[in-house]
């Protein structure tokens, strides 16, 4: 599986995150921008949240997803990546 099986754009509904995160069995995607830049994640979690919020399954991604995701490039230390956990 490539990067760009769990990817969407901000612009998807809420019901395309759904069926994708079915399909893949992942449990988190990632929302992009037409050019491929990172602009935020989403969860099963974060659907639920919105739910219950009464956002609509057609609404799109861009509402409910996480806008700060905590994420690394690739070859940080280990430590490094503790410490801007905390």
């Amino acid at each position: 599986m490539e990067i760009k099986d769990i990817t969407l754009t901000v612009k998807h509904s809420i019901s395309d995150a759904l069926k994708l995160l079915d399909a893949t069995a992942k449990k988190i995607l990632f929302v992009v921008d037409a050019d491929m830049i990172l602009k935020g994640s989403l969860t099963d979690g974060d659907i639920r949240r919105g739910i219950l919020s009464d956002i609509s399954l057609n609404d799109i991604v861009e509402k409910i997803m996480n806008t700060e995701p905590l994420f690394f490039r690739q070859g940080t230390e280990f430590n490094t990546a503790l410490a801007k956990k905390m």
